[in-house]
């Protein structure tokens, strides 16, 4: 509002020439306004997914070099200038219902499984855990927080999401952001 102002009486000194001032100068306040409100905010929503699942990371020299588990925690952020403006989701960014509804499907292909960067381990590894019944996820990335974040990201954006940022929580304390 204090830039329509600010603009609002650089429009009055240019429009000092004319007959119509008040109106000239209305019609800017008004336009000015118009961009403050239309560039001014965000709509915003965020839900989170569990899911529990094994790693261990490549070339890493401390504990985590060891195959390891963890309760991990996602929180999505989506965002929206403007609402929806017709059918069941009209005034909203986007139902709660679709939104959970993705972020835990996408949790859920991870769960209860274990997440191994592609060529870590000896194919004859991967081979046996697999006819053991282990579930695997090959991943093309070292399995990171920081990763995992960028993943989940880039899965939500697929199905169609406006995600702002996504935070993947390794402990209860700790966690990696990402935004795109």
């Amino acid at each position: 509002m204090i830039r329509a102002v600010v603009l609002l009486g650089l429009c009055m000194l240019l429009a000092e020439g004319f007959k119509e001032i008040v109106f000239f100068g209305v019609l800017c306040f008004v336009w000015l306004c118009w961009l403050d409100v239309r560039s001014g905010g965000m709509y915003g929503l965020k839900t989170e997914a569990s899911f529990d699942s094994a790693h261990f990371l490549t070339d890493y020299y401390g504990k985590c070099e060891n195959l390891h588990g963890h309760r991990w925690r996602v929180v999505v952020y989506i965002e929206q200038e403007v609402l929806q403006g017709e059918g069941t989701m009209r005034d909203m960014v986007l139902d709660f219902g679709v939104f959970k509804k993705a972020v835990r499907e996408v949790a859920a292909s991870l769960d209860h499984a274990f997440l191994v960067e592609e060529g870590s381990l000896k194919p004859a590894t991967v081979e046996a855990l697999q006819g053991e019944g282990f579930s695997l996820v090959m991943l093309p990335f070292r399995t990171t927080a920081e990763n995992l974040a960028r993943w989940f990201c880039d899965q939500l954006v697929e199905r169609g999401l406006p995600v702002s940022q996504i935070e993947c929580y390794e402990t209860p304390n700790n966690c990696a952001t990402y935004r795109p």
